[in-house]
């Protein structure tokens, strides 16, 4: 059973390859509603505010390196620039939020910064300073922090911006917004705003998946992988996923040459591994046994 369900997830994976072969940059807009936040996702009438969010992959309907992401601002006669703001992805099976206490728990920071806050409607875009190799299987979670500045006057002053909202009315969003500074007490509620966003491949697809990679064994495993890939890093650490076989990750951590990954707590299976080296993709299958 379980190789006739992994079978059908390589499948459905190399049609997405198939359909996202590496290309020039290319850009994915989610939400088409104009409903418009003054809250969500950065709040400037409060000192502080957090926003989080899961975008589907259904949504997004590619993989690879996201350079560049922005939300879409629709009105305020305020033009300064939003400060001290920490932009942070990571991949997630989950397809919707609860409320609890802000973290940062397995995120990637990929920006820090002012965000642009120019005259006008349209898509206020940031360069990200660490691409985040989004890899097409699981959701995207996007986390962002507005550190302190001085709040601002309600509309028409303060800056609103555009979301959509989910037809079944489910969670996928959460947010706080206050004049008191965040940290791991801070208590984020949920909510049916999905803030618009625009997201920017730089490169698109994931390499072909292989039945192994030698720097990587052995191969079937049993509680250990081990890693062999100084030729690749040239000095730099590299990442390291596993998935099970219906893709969700399972297993994410920063690796360096001769690393060994713990499988121990893994039942036995067909999982799916990617490394992330420089920027490239490489996927390949392990049997856990």
């Amino acid at each position: 059973m379980i190789k006739k369900n992994y079978s059908s997830f390589i499948i459905s994976l190399l049609i997405l390859i198939m359909c996202t072969s590496p290309s020039e940059a290319q850009q994915v807009s989610i939400g088409t509603d104009s409903a418009i936040s003054v809250f969500s996702p950065i709040c400037r009438t409060r000192d502080y505010s957090v926003y989080e969010i899961i975008y589907l992959n259904t949504e997004i309907s590619m993989s690879g390196n996201i350079t560049d992401f922005a939300f879409h601002r629709s009105d305020g006669t305020n033009v300064d620039p939003i400060e001290n703001i920490s932009l942070f992805m990571k991949h997630t099976s989950d397809v919707q939020l609860v409320s609890g206490n802000y973290s940062e728990n397995g995120y990637q920071l990929v920006y820090q910064g002012s965000w642009p806050n120019d005259t006008g409607d349209g898509w206020r875009e940031v360069a990200l300073s660490s691409p985040f190799v989004y890899d097409g299987i699981n959701n995207l979670q996007v986390l962002v922090l507005k550190g302190y500045q001085a709040a601002l006057a309600n509309p028409p002053v303060t800056p609103r911006w555009k979301y959509s909202t989910n037809a079944t009315g489910s969670n996928r969003a959460r947010r706080y917004y206050d004049n008191v500074a965040i940290d791991s007490t801070t208590n984020l509620s949920t909510l049916n705003y999905n803030a618009n966003a625009r997201i920017t491949f730089g490169t698109v697809g994931v390499s072909e998946i292989s039945e192994e990679i030698p720097s990587v064994y052995p191969n079937p495993a049993h509680d250990k992988l081990f890693i062999n890939i100084d030729n690749m890093l040239n000095g730099s650490s590299a990442e390291f996923y596993l998935y099970s076989y219906n893709g969700s990750m399972v297993h994410h951590e920063i690796i360096r040459n001769g690393s060994t990954i713990n499988l121990s707590s893994y039942s036995r299976g067909i999982y799916l591994y990617t490394l992330k080296v420089n920027g490239e993709i490489l996927t390949a299958k392990v049997v856990v046994n």
